[in-house]
């Protein structure tokens, strides 16, 4: 009855797309609209385009309720990136599932012809990895991450995983943890397939190896992977990585398209 009563909440659209792109968001006012922008090029492929909110406080719904032409689906959902795109693949109507960061950018089009190579059992992809800023060291680091996505067949989120939603779906979705989701879910995915490279370049800003320092965040990224493999709780890695935000408080938080918030909140 609960699914049912937030089904009720959100809006749908009227044709189904080909593919459903998913991008979680908290916090992110003064990026939105840049990224909407640019994530118009897949909207113009077909592809429908869901955001899903953390119930920001910083005014992303006001930038938000003013670009309404620049998304399909807006949704809020308890903060938590795994919880976020559950809550859009949840609502999300097209064959194929596509989970975006809000700063990754595509360099080239997103080969949607490609997608035909999901239809096998347990097929999925994920795209090249590129920095925003191409010089040394970040170059290398881009090479790094899509050599051991290669060899290891371990994906992470800036790297836009796909599939289609019947696989997600049989798979169960992301488990409900704030941190290396993404990997528990291609750890779930390699287990069936290895993972396809599509033939495409998805940039991601650099600001956190910019804001920490190159050898600083990628120690902090490899020690939190490694005690994640050797059984520490994304709860716990959770609190190292994000340590001011405190997921478990909003756990109870409905999830309502915006505009249902919006009827009964100000901001």
């Amino acid at each position: 009855m609960q699914d049912e009563a937030q089904h009720s909440n959100v809006k749908t659209i009227e044709v189904e797309p080909r593919l459903s792109v998913v991008i979680p968001v908290y916090q992110e006012a003064e990026n939105l609209l840049a990224s909407l922008q640019h994530f118009q090029c897949l909207r113009r492929q077909g592809a429908e385009l869901i955001v899903v909110d953390g119930y920001s406080r910083d005014g992303s719904h006001s930038c938000l309720q003013a670009n309404k032409a620049l998304w399909d689906q807006c949704l809020l959902s308890s903060p938590g990136r795994a919880r976020q795109m559950n809550t859009g693949a949840q609502f999300a109507r097209g064959k194929y599932l596509l989970f975006l960061h809000l700063d990754s950018r595509f360099n080239t089009e997103f080969p949607i012809e490609e997608l035909n190579q999901l239809d096998s059992d347990g097929r999925w992809a994920y795209c090249e990895l590129g920095l925003c800023r191409q010089e040394f060291p970040y170059s290398l680091i881009a090479r790094s991450i899509n050599w051991r996505s290669k060899v290891s067949g371990s994906v992470t989120g800036d790297q836009g995983i796909c599939l289609s939603k019947s696989l997600f779906d049989t798979l169960g979705a992301y488990p409900d943890i704030p941190l290396m989701e993404d990997i528990a879910l291609s750890d779930a995915l390699r287990k069936q397939q290895p993972a396809l490279r599509l033939n495409c370049q998805l940039e991601t800003s650099s600001r956190r190896w910019q804001k920490q320092g190159v050898v600083r965040t990628i120690l902090m990224m490899w020690w939190l992977r490694i005690q994640y493999r050797f059984g520490v709780s994304a709860s716990e890695l959770a609190k190292k990585y994000y340590p001011n935000i405190n997921y478990s408080k909003a756990r109870e938080k409905p999830v309502l398209s915006l505009e249902t918030y919006l009827k009964d909140n100000t901001e």
